[in-house]
């Protein structure tokens, strides 16, 4: 899903308006990243605390994932095909139906048939190329789709162009991860509790500052990141993390046995998990994905 649904908002946006739909994605996630981080802080003591807290504390929390999972499954039933897939697989008549839903206009449109006309280049240009590499090939039966997928995974690496883009699209992705965002999200609470916080309510609590503060950082992405450039905003964003890294680093190294007596410390480290977040949610989060899409 999160290697499918960029490539889909790739092909399916409007190329003035492409970076700030895929960003638009991130928020998503964000926003879902905050919701439940915010359902845990209140579901923590259903029964009490200690030993007294009803198991309903971690299994309400876990059984609401199943709604949206549930909601995106069935909704995925009535999502119609890309009209470049449809293009490239002969179905133009739909191709062209479903463009005009996409656009809200009418199918004899003239922007309509100027982007069908330019999808259509496109896969001329594709299935020449197919033709003239594989000729045994061309034939678009069900073996020869799966042998043409087989040999294809080693045309990025034949030219040297190719091997750019795969090498900028995976070693972008690569460093969005090595950012270290997902296992900062995913041990905020015991980060947090190691700071010193008073007690696991307090560090979920913390923990949904976090979220509410990567989900408000994403939006300016959504709005200017076509206006800006993506490399801009993606070195911002790098230096911000690595500050924040650097600086919550030192504290931990000098603090990390005596943050009860030394609250200032303890609160300016909290603030670089969140300054950290931060500077992931506008930056590396969106436009990580906005940059694969288009490559």
């Amino acid at each position: 899903m999160s290697v499918n649904v960029p490539n889909c908002n790739a092909e399916v946006a409007p190329r003035e308006v492409r970076g700030s739909l895929v960003a638009l994605q991130q928020l998503a996630i964000t926003g879902g990243v905050m919701v439940s981080f915010w359902i845990d802080y209140g579901t923590d003591n259903i029964g009490g605390t200690g030993s007294s807290r009803s198991d309903a504390a971690w299994l309400v929390p876990i059984c609401l994932q199943l709604i949206p999972g549930l909601a995106l499954g069935i909704g995925m039933l009535f999502v119609p095909f890309s009209p470049r897939w449809l293009v490239h697989h002969g179905r133009e008549s739909e191709a062209r139906n479903v463009l005009s839903s996409l656009r809200n206009l009418s199918e004899e449109h003239e922007p309509i048939e100027l982007e069908l006309l330019e999808i259509k280049v496109q896969s001329v240009f594709e299935k020449r190329t197919t033709a003239s590499q594989w000729p045994h090939l061309v034939e678009l039966t069900p073996w020869n789709i799966f042998r043409l997928q087989s040999v294809a995974i080693g045309s990025p690496f034949e030219t040297k162009a190719m091997f750019r883009r795969v090498i900028d699209a995976t070693v972008t992705m690569f460093f969005q991860q090595f950012t270290n965002i997902n296992a900062v999200l995913y041990y905020a609470p015991s980060i947090f509790a190691a700071l010193g916080t008073s007690s696991n309510t307090s560090s979920l609590l913390a923990t949904g500052v976090v979220g509410i503060a990567m989900f408000l950082a994403t939006i300016p992405a959504v709005l200017y990141v076509d206006k800006l450039g993506r490399n801009p905003v993606l070195l911002t964003g790098a230096v911000g993390m690595a500050i924040c890294h650097t600086i919550l680093a030192i504290l931990f190294g000098i603090n990390q046995h005596q943050w009860g007596t030394h609250e200032a410390a303890r609160w300016a480290a909290v603030t670089m998990v969140w300054l950290l977040v931060v500077n992931f949610g506008y930056s590396w989060g969106p436009c990580g994905r906005v940059v694969i899409s288009e490559m």
